[in-house]
């Protein structure tokens, strides 16, 4: 005999139950997603313990940034990118005293680069480091692989003295040339992720899709080709078809491609601006 009853963790219906256990008592338990240890809208984790329509402002913008585009995390820090900085929020453990449960407990310091300043260029050790406005950030935990506006993928550590490299492509020269750190050349480097060991970035201007490998340091073109001959002066136009075309690698094509990321299945997803759409 077959019974279906509720009480015992599944319900009747087979939805999950919370069974002797409390929302609000600081542990995650049965179907709860969090638990703050109160029943408080508001404060990172809501009255019903599921996070529903629950945002919290975390931070204000104490830090004179101009406003961010890039952003990651990892189980230890939120990293964040503004114009020519990159800056860090570390997370707690413990629900009923740190961040990001208690937003006063929520606290940035820069890193890397100098705010608001977008105009130099130059690899270093935090604050010695110059770079560009943030586009786009992924991390593994120990490095954190950026595109700031300069035609290169860069990366920083995330332990002091959080080293800036320029990883891939040249500040002076663009175009879409595959090959090892050095002679590699990127256009409009954005949209980077990370997945099982390989860097994911889009180049919005020659519409290809491209990979970083970080143990050989070689980038190469995955799908799509360069629309741009030859060695292009950066900053030109990128002369974007209308439509994109779908198909298997280099002969698909990607119209103004800018975000990436990818799921637990190996597969990848790519937002294009230009026709507003989301491909696989």
């Amino acid at each position: 005999t077959t019974l279906f009853r509720s009480g015992d963790g599944c319900s009747s219906t087979c939805q999950l139950e919370t069974v002797g256990l409390a929302c609000g008592n600081g542990n995650t338990e049965g179907a709860e997603v969090c638990d703050d240890n109160n029943l408080i809208n508001g404060d990172a984790c809501n009255v019903t313990c599921n996070l529903n329509n629950n945002v919290t402002n975390l931070v204000q913008d104490t830090f004179n940034w101009g406003g961010f585009n890039g952003i990651t995390s990892d189980q230890d820090d939120v990293w964040v990118g503004g114009k020519g900085a990159i800056y860090r929020m570390p997370l707690g453990t413990d629900p009923g005293n740190d961040c990001p449960w208690v937003s006063s407990a929520c606290t940035v310091s820069l890193v890397a680069g100098i705010e608001n300043q977008t105009t130099l260029f130059g690899d270093g050790d935090g604050t010695a480091a110059r770079m560009g406005a943030i586009e786009s950030m992924a991390t593994d935990g120990n490095t954190i692989w950026f595109t700031d506006n300069n035609h290169v993928l860069r990366s920083m550590s995330t332990t002091a003295p959080f080293t800036v490299t320029t990883i891939a492509g040249d500040q002076t020269e663009c175009g879409t040339v595959d090959g090892a750190s050095g002679t590699s050349r990127i256009t409009g480097a954005r949209g980077v992720s990370y997945y099982n060991g390989l860097v994911y970035l889009v180049d919005h201007c020659e519409g290809t899709l491209r990979s970083y490998d970080p143990s050989s340091t070689v980038m190469t073109t995955l799908v799509g080709g360069p629309r741009l001959s030859g060695a292009p002066t950066c900053g030109g136009s990128c002369n974007e078809p209308a439509t994109g075309t779908e198909g298997f690698g280099t002969a698909a094509e990607f119209v103004s491609p800018r975000y990436t990321a990818s799921d637990n299945s190996g597969n990848l997803f790519i937002i294009e601006i230009g026709r507003a759409s989301c491909r696989e």
